[in-house]
C-alpha cells in the first residue's frame, strides 16, 4: 500500500510479487508517499480479497478516496460479497487499523 507522508492516510492498496519494482512502477504517480508491504504468504485470491475490502472500506467511509483506478473483484462476481466477508475478517485479525 501507498501512504501519504503528510497526511498519512492510505491512497493506493494493490498486490505483486516485486514489492521493489511495483514501487519503482509507481513511483512517480505517489510523490511524497511511503510504501509499505502489508503481508505475505497469501494466496492471489486472499491477496485480492483483502485489496477490495480495502478499497471498499475507504469508499464507504468518506474520509479517504483510494487512488486505485480499478476494482480487485467485479462487484457483480457471484462470489464478491463473500470475498469482501472474508477480507473483514482478516484485517479484524491482522491489520485493525488499516
Amino acid at each position: 500500500m501507498l501512504r501519504n507522508d503528510t497526511t498519512g492516510r492510505v491512497e493506493y492498496v494493490g498486490i505483486t510479487n516485486n514489492a521493489k519494482k511495483r514501487a519503482y512502477q509507481h513511483g512517480k504517480r505517489f510523490n511524497n508517499h511511503t510504501f509499505e508491504i502489508v503481508t505475505r504468504g497469501l494466496t492471489r485470491g486472499q491477496a485480492r480479497a483483502i485489496e477490495e475490502t480495502v478499497y471498499m472500506r475507504n469508499k464507504l467511509s468518506g474520509v479517504s478516496e483510494l487512488r486505485n483506478r480499478i476494482h480487485s473483484i467485479n462487484p457483480k462476481h457471484p462470489y464478491y460479497r463473500r470475498m469482501l466477508q472474508w477480507g473483514e475478517w482478516w484485517l479484524r485479525m491482522n491489520k485493525p487499523n488499516l
